[in-house]
């Protein structure tokens, strides 16, 4: 429950962060949006052709046979003329005539101030040209961003009402002025539109304005499709979806708040072209391709041609751009953008970060990145359908930043998670089979074989004298636990000090080692200054045991030293890391030997041959133990440091005694037993096993000068 409540928690402040900066900040993913829009575009395409628009090309060909542009412009009213043949709907010229032609002859003439009677004026052809034309023809003015100096009061007359319905509210672009054709040509043509681009701050055009406002009146680009269905007025009316819409009739054209219309690109082949000059020509039967088309003339050469960016990855001419836009109108088949967008990517946003967070449940990368990826699939089919089979265009963007920057964060959150999950496991690891073991354990480039190395290691075992006669006095399991812990704490800690690996507990007893998994300088000494510090904290620890009431505990240790196999060991599914051989065991006989001597601690002769620190020990014995074959000597040790005078006069009249004996003197070893049993500064118990021994033999005993040790000797 607590986990689910952070999730919600983590859930509502991310997801409302994230809303607030897209609601806040809408473009400001704008290039990603528009990089996701224009690979739409580009997979959109087919090799279909236009069956509705043609362009008569005013290309590089054309102008090497005619001549540098601008061209007289009987030669355009030729082109015109030679059109009449054909079944041509509609005429739009992308070309504004803001000027008389000054190659006409009349022009030239009026300069000599000759008489210009039945002078060829090109400027009236051309205008008579579109006047006859059996076609209506439409023209193109541009509107302008500044004010001319010479102030323009012409206006383009449009032949139909253009006017909003229902208090539609356009914000639409404002001209400052016109750049229109001469009046003579402006009045020839049927009507006309104007030919303005709106490119966006990346330069691209993906919009194009079909209103703009001019001294306070309404104008249209779009005269062209109007007169092609012969249209007498044109309603502006709010659309179901949220958007404005241009009614056509039957259909309606979606725009938006400026009046702008979404281009529905298609490639760059789309559209069939003509070379100006084989029309101009007249040597080429052009019928099938210009029969009920609507043509447009417009110029793609070279130093004439205005190229615009596309979404296409494409530069197409600005009478490409009106062809698209023409066809768009002709098919019917739009682009827009709804006005429930932001409730769509908002939801998208809560499902994107709702999956992909909620994999944190199952701290794991793989689902993580299986979660982000559903939910990318499910928001790109969404985005496809909708565009491809609806026309809408979404700001994507937003969205698959949003997956990135989720999935980044539930990774590195599951990350930190497993971290410290792993570090739990580690620290608990650590408790069972202490850090330095764990860490070689985890080192192992094999989980399913078992690691084992022979290692000279100092093996250490403890054990409480009595401990079933305490258990019997503290008869509550949770007295005795918390009893124990309160002995086996500070023991641990101290073996873990001194680089001590504790191996296990068994019940009372705790094994312990050195020198492995890592190598360690002087373990024997460590070995033994662990012991010595655990009996020295073992007095304190009784003063407390003693003040609550509770058994006093005492303890037997014995280390050994010796070549043993350290790793891994056990069944597949349970296994330990550990130590054994004959050395570790030796160790744990010797912590028994301690009972038979009533010693506190006692090692072995390859442990004290090796110490580099002083102790204060003796001698005690040589013993033999059941199964082997070699003797060695056995030493108690009673302190750190050297002894003190006294107690090493002691020890050394001990040893004495002990070599007596197992030379055989064993009068004078008596003699010198019976003197430390009644006055000694350490054990006395030893001297009183040896004075029995002697007795035994004296009294026809068989000699040994081993002590063979066995069961049944370290359980009395």
């Amino acid at each position: 429950m607590k986990n689910i409540i952070k999730y919600l928690f983590m859930l509502v402040l991310i997801f409302s962060s994230i809303v607030f900066i897209y609601i806040k900040q809408p473009n400001l993913l704008k290039i990603v949006d528009n990089q996701i829009e224009d690979l739409l575009y580009i997979f959109k395409n087919s090799s279909e052709k236009s069956k509705n628009v043609v362009i008569i090309d005013i290309d590089d060909k054309s102008i090497n046979k005619l001549g540098q542009w601008p061209w007289s412009r009987d030669i355009v009213a030729k082109l015109i003329n030679n059109l009449q043949q054909y079944n041509i709907k509609t005429l739009g010229i992308d070309i504004v005539f803001s000027e008389e032609d000054r190659s006409s002859p009349s022009k030239l003439l009026e300069k000599l101030d000759l008489d210009m009677q039945d002078i060829p004026n090109y400027d009236k052809i051309f205008a008579s040209s579109i006047e006859q034309s059996k076609f209506p023809i439409v023209l193109g003015y541009q509107f302008l961003n500044k004010e001319l100096e010479i102030v323009n009061f012409e206006t383009p007359y449009i032949p139909a009402i253009y006017h909003p319905v229902k208090e539609v509210q356009l914000e639409l672009l404002e001209a400052k002025d016109i750049n229109l054709n001469i009046p003579i040509i402006q009045d020839s043509g049927n009507s006309s539109g104007f030919l303005n681009s709106t490119p966006d701050i990346f330069g691209t055009i993906r919009k194009m304005p079909l209103l703009i406002s001019y001294n306070n009146q309404l104008y249209p680009s779009l005269e062209i499709a109007r007169t092609f269905y012969k249209l007498k007025e044109v309603r502006i009316e709010d659309c179901t979806v949220g958007i404005n819409k241009i009614v056509f009739n039957d259909f309606s054209i979606p725009i938006d708040n400026n009046a702008l219309i979404n281009i529905n690109y298609y490639n760059l082949e789309f559209f069939n072209s003509i070379s100006f000059i084989d029309i101009f020509e007249n040597k080429k039967d052009l019928n099938e391709i210009l029969n009920n088309k609507i043509v447009l003339i417009g110029s793609s050469a070279s130093g004439i041609v205005n190229l615009n960016k596309t979404p296409l990855n494409q530069y197409l001419t600005s009478t490409q751009i009106q062809a698209t836009i023409l066809e768009n109108i002709l098919t019917k088949k739009f682009v827009y953008e709804p006005i429930w967008e932001k409730n769509l990517i908002i939801a998208f946003l809560f499902f994107t970060i709702a999956v992909v967070l909620s994999s944190i449940f199952f701290s794991n990368f793989l689902i993580t990145t299986l979660f982000a990826f559903i939910s990318f699939l499910t928001f790109t089919l969404t985005l496809w359908y909708l565009f491809y089979k609806k026309g809408l265009i979404i700001d994507a963007g937003y969205v698959f930043i949003t997956l990135i920057f989720i999935y980044f964060i539930t990774s590195v959150l599951i990350f930190l998670k497993e971290r410290k999950e792993l570090k739990t496991i580690k620290n608990k690891f650590a408790a069972k089979v202490s850090k330095d073991v764990m860490n070689d354990l985890l080192k192992s480039d094999s989980s399913l074989h078992f690691t084992t190395k022979k290692k000279e290691i100092t093996i250490f075992f403890s054990d409480i004298i009595g401990f079933t006669k305490i258990t019997n006095k503290i008869d509550n399991p949770d007295k005795l636990t918390n009893y124990l812990n309160l002995y086996m704490n500070p023991m641990t800690k101290i073996i873990m000090q001194n680089k001590g690996t504790v191996d296990k507990f068994i019940g009372d007893s705790i094994m312990a080692y050195w020198n492995a998994p890592n190598n360690v300088k002087n373990h024997q000494d460590l070995a033994l200054s662990s012991a010595l510090k655990q009996l020295e904290y073992l007095k304190n620890l009784n003063q407390e045991y003693l003040k609550n009431a509770l058994p006093l505990i005492q303890i037997r240790i014995g280390i050994n030293s010796g070549i043993s196999y350290v790793g891994e060991m056990g069944a597949d599914d349970r296994n330990d890391y550990t130590a054994i051989g004959k050395e570790v065991n030796k160790a744990a006989i010797l912590e028994q030997v301690c009972k038979f001597y009533k010693a506190s601690c006692i090692i072995s002769q390859s442990v004290k041959e090796n110490l580099k620190k002083d102790y204060t020990l003796r001698y005690i014995d040589t013993i033999l133990i059941d199964g082997t074959k070699e003797a060695f000597k056995i030493y108690e040790v009673f302190k750190e440091g050297l002894p003190k005078p006294e107690e090493k006069q002691e020890i050394e009249l001990f040893e004495k005694a002990v070599n007596l004996y197992q030379e055989r003197q064993l009068d004078k070893a008596l003699e010198l037993f019976k003197s430390l049993d009644t006055n000694s500064k350490f054990n006395p118990y030893i001297s009183k096993i040896y004075i029995h021994r002697i007795t035994k033999v004296l009294n026809g005993e068989k000699f040994s000068s081993i002590s063979h040790i066995n069961k049944k000797l370290i359980s009395n």
